[in-house]
């Protein structure tokens, strides 16, 4: 049993010892051979992926995007410099103000100059002053008669602030001196000086006082849409060395609103003149009484680049017979090329009161005495402009 069992296991191996070589033999041919007879080779199936195209639909499905923030902390290191002192140039808000300012001089002729200012400074609640000055001079120029001159005035104010109002008043007087040395001064005038008969001591010279009073209140509210009030009254004893003197009274007030772009306002003018003037020999003293009134209505249109008012001046003139007079008022202006250049154009006119007053201030030379109708005769004014400006 056991030598059969040896005599099969010897062949088995036998066999498959010649087996190996048809088994290591390759499936693709390799090398030379040299084939006698019918040659019929035998092709090996191709093994082919089977990749067949497949539709992608167009409507691609919407991928929710998700962004997510790495927390990360940059390491930088703390390191101290030493810096420089900044210099500041710090100054006050507001200048300095001073109470008192004096101001003196000396000219030709023996000319004294003084003049002092007293105010009170920065305030809150009120305000008041006072002002004085002196100037005169002794004359000389030759060839004419004494040019003697001086002026001297006082002027005090005070205003007192309200919640959405400012009261003030002021008190003034003033004088001044002139002489009337318009004479040419050569022998046949001297000679006819000579044998005339003394002139009296003040023919030659003249005396103006004024003695004022002004009061003012006018509103300082910060809504524009309430009605504005500027409101003034005047009042001035005015009289010379000849004995002429004149009274007069003078009320204003400006009152204006303001809605959008809209603007509505008016003036209002009441002038009283009250003069009586002295006549050489035995003519009686010249009187004469005399009111204006004035009414100013407006209408504006503002923006920031144009402007346009209109208005009326219609004026009741009281003095002997009364008359009415009436004056158009209109104003443009248009801003080009951001403002720099505004052309304007308007007519404006009014009625302004002449007087004794005013006349002898214009001229401290006029006419010594009075003459009927002089000086309280109105005149009328009427203006008319057109320009370009460059701002």
């Amino acid at each position: 049993m056991q030598k059969k069992t040896i005599i099969t296991v010897v062949a088995l191996l036998v066999a498959f010892v010649a087996a190996q070589p048809a088994m290591a033999q390759p499936t693709t041919p390799q090398g030379q051979y040299t084939i006698v007879g019918d040659y019929n080779p035998t092709l090996l199936n191709a093994e082919k992926i089977d990749l067949r195209p497949e539709p992608i639909d167009t409507i691609l499905p919407e991928i929710s995007v998700r962004y997510d923030v790495l927390a990360t902390k940059a390491e930088i290191p703390a390191r101290v410099d030493s810096l420089e002192a900044a210099k500041l140039k710090v100054e006050a808000a507001q200048q300095r103000l001073y109470k008192g300012y004096v101001k003196a001089g000396f000219g030709l002729y023996t000319t004294p100059l003084g003049e002092l200012y007293f105010d009170q400074t920065r305030s809150r609640e009120n305000g008041y002053g006072i002002h004085l000055k002196h100037m005169s001079s002794n004359g000389g120029i030759d060839d004419v008669g004494s040019s003697v001159y001086s002026n001297n005035s006082i002027d005090a104010f005070y205003k007192h602030f309200l919640p959405n109002h400012e009261i003030g008043g002021g008190i003034l007087y003033d004088r001044r001196r002139v002489s009337y040395y318009g004479y040419e001064s050569n022998d046949s005038t001297e000679r006819i000086i000579d044998n005339a008969v003394a002139p009296p001591k003040d023919a030659l010279k003249q005396f103006y006082n004024d003695i004022g009073f002004r009061g003012r209140i006018r509103s300082l509210y910060a809504d524009s849409t309430w009605i504005a009030h500027d409101i003034g009254i005047e009042a001035h004893s005015y009289s010379n060395l000849s004995e002429s003197r004149e009274t007069s009274m003078r009320v204003t007030a400006e009152l204006g609103m303001q809605d959008g772009t809209e603007i509505y306002g008016g003036g209002i003018l009441i002038d009283n003149n009250a003069y009586r003037g002295s006549r050489s020999g035995s003519l009686p003293d010249f009187r004469q009484n005399g009111t204006l009134i004035g009414l100013t209505p407006h209408v504006s249109l503002r923006t920031e680049q144009y402007l346009v008012r209109v208005g009326v001046g219609m004026y009741l003139d009281a003095l002997g017979e009364t008359s009415f007079h009436f004056f158009p008022q209109a104003y443009l202006h248009y801003g080009l090329f951001d403002n720099i250049l505004v052309p304007y154009a308007g007519v404006d006119g009014a009625r302004q009161r002449n007087s004794f007053r005013s006349l002898t201030r214009e001229n401290p030379l006029a006419q010594r005495r009075a003459r009927p109708g002089q000086h309280q005769q109105a005149v009328r004014h009427l203006w008319w402009y057109a320009r370009q400006l460059r701002q």
